[in-house]
């Protein structure tokens, strides 16, 4: 009984530290951007010419 309760404190206990890295991630930057634009001349379809 005692082995299984230290199991589920560790276990816990790194919960808690992945919420903590989760936090501190830097965010991502966003699906699109109006800085970087591809070519006017870009496909606009997936056809191969």
């Amino acid at each position: 009984m005692l082995v299984r309760q230290a199991s589920e404190i560790e276990t816990n206990i790194i919960g808690v530290e992945r919420i903590n890295e989760y936090a501190e991630l830097p965010p991502e930057a966003p699906w699109e951007s109006q800085e970087k634009q591809p070519p006017s001349d870009w496909p606009t379809k997936g056809e191969i010419l």
